[in-house]
């Protein structure tokens, strides 16, 4: 399941929550997406992988033609994965190249995902990047 949110600004939330279905990535989703998305111009996506586990072959081709419906409605986009999940990593890296986005980048680290979407990112909807990644009072 995939729980999205727009709390300030342009900064969409995606937090993945297993597990997923079909229905969390077929083109109706997508749509919705798409949709959610074009109400936000220059939207910056950050998506919490870190709960990932590794998708059946059929769910993760799914999940390329999901990022491929969604390429260039937004102007940055940080995939978290965690190091823990080494072969859903891997398999986040293949769907995100494969997705062949450039405003598309995946991160183990959150500091680092922070870091790059701070270039693009007003003072308010860095503060509330830091609370969707870290929580509430965290800081780095």
């Amino acid at each position: 399941m995939m729980i999205r949110a727009r709390e300030v600004g342009r900064l969409v939330e995606l937090r993945y929550i297993p597990p997923t279905d079909v229905a969390d990535l077929d083109e109706r989703a997508v749509a919705s997406l798409v949709e959610f998305l074009e109400a936000v111009p220059n939207a910056v996506m950050c998506v919490d992988l870190r709960r990932g586990t590794v998708l059946p072959p059929h769910l993760a081709d799914r999940l390329t033609a999901l990022m491929q419906g969604i390429r260039g409605h937004f102007e940055r986009c940080a995939d978290i994965v965690s190091t823990s999940q080494a072969t859903a990593h891997m398999q986040i890296e293949r769907i995100s190249r494969a997705s062949a986005d450039p405003a598309r980048r995946v991160f183990t680290d959150p500091h680092a995902a922070i870091r790059w979407l701070d270039e693009v990112l007003d003072p308010e909807e860095r503060a509330r990047l830091r609370i969707f990644l870290l929580g509430p009072g965290q800081t780095f």
